[in-house]
């Protein structure tokens, strides 16, 4: 059966094993000698990425997390490999998409650390993010970008603000929501902020808040949200 099928079917184990076993090995072999991002390097980091989503989904965070790190490593090489051939051009369409797909590996990584509570390490790759989105305010050329722009630095900042929560620090947590609410406002963000400044009264007074179960973080690419409690 075709991979679209057996995910169709819920068949995850069977797809991740035609891509880890399968398909990422042959996408090896076939680039050994030197080749350009897009052709060689980006498919590669691409695939990884499509194994650790399989494997965070059936709850194997660790080898999703040294997939993820194959993931961004492999991107970088073709972000630099891109900006070796455009020597003139920093800011071009292709060095543009490459950054934009590391973006994505990022958050996902950030994720799966979050999953195994490695919460300072996820916090440390959102803000890698984070950076990288402010970088582009000065490429920003039009109204619309910036909007786009806002909204996702705003789902950076709520991740970022989810972990400190499961971490329990209530205040730093308080104000990172603070500020995604004010560059995105939107549902999420702000069932996050109230949640946050109610355990943080709750566990001043010594009580013992209890662990929401629709603490959620975002995923890159779309609006909805992943579990992490």
């Amino acid at each position: 059966k075709s991979v679209q099928e057996s995910l169709s079917e819920g068949r995850f184990e069977s797809v991740l094993c035609m891509l880890k076993d399968n398909l990422l090995p042959a996408l090896i072999r076939e680039n050994q000698e030197p080749c350009s991002a897009f052709c060689g390097i980006l498919p590669i980091a691409a695939t990884m990425k499509n194994i650790a989503t399989l494997q965070m989904y059936l709850g194997l965070h660790r080898d999703a997390t040294a997939f993820l790190w194959e993931a961004c490593i492999f991107s970088g090489i073709s972000i630099a490999s891109c900006e070796a051939d455009n020597e003139d051009d920093e800011n071009s369409d292709c060095i543009k998409l490459l950054k934009a797909y590391n973006m994505i590996y990022l958050m996902w990584l950030g994720i799966s650390l979050c999953a195994l509570e490695k919460y300072e390490d996820s916090n440390m790759v959102f803000l890698k993010v984070l950076f990288q989105l402010q970088g582009e305010k000065t490429m920003s050329v039009s109204t619309e970008a910036d909007d786009e722009r806002h909204k996702l630095m705003s789902r950076v900042l709520t991740n970022i603000g989810a972990t400190f929560l499961e971490m329990r620090d209530y205040e730093r947590a308080q104000r990172t929501l603070e500020r995604a609410d004010a560059l995105d406002s939107n549902i999420h963000t702000r069932y996050l902020l109230k949640y946050c400044k109610y355990s943080g009264v709750s566990n001043r007074s010594n009580a013992s808040p209890k662990l929401s179960s629709r603490r959620k973080l975002y995923t890159p690419g779309n609006n909805r949200s992943n579990e992490i409690s």
